[in-house]
């Protein structure tokens, strides 16, 4: 199993990720997604990842009840609602 560290610093500006002992990403923030590709390559393994953005009626939505929905299928129908210009049930 990889040993995976991130690491930050009080600036909060810049993060490096190691896995195994080595400097394998640096950059001002690094996204959970690229330390899950990234782990995952280094154990061989393919995923399919997806970054979805909430705007418009969805994110008020989401503001309003405080939490993300259970299912995708929720949170596709509050994102196709907000396309609508519809609020999210």
């Amino acid at each position: 199993m990889p040993q995976v560290v991130l690491t930050d610093h009080d600036g909060g500006d810049w993060q490096g990720l190691y896995i195994d002992g080595v400097l394998v990403h640096e950059d001002h923030t690094i996204q959970a997604g690229t330390v899950l590709e990234m782990v995952l390559d280094k154990l061989g393994l393919k995923i399919t990842f997806e970054k979805t953005w909430l705007s418009g009626t969805a994110s008020t939505h989401l503001e309003n009840v405080g939490r993300l929905p259970q299912t995708l299928a929720e949170l596709d129908e509050w994102i196709k609602a907000s396309e609508r210009g519809e609020d999210p049930k």
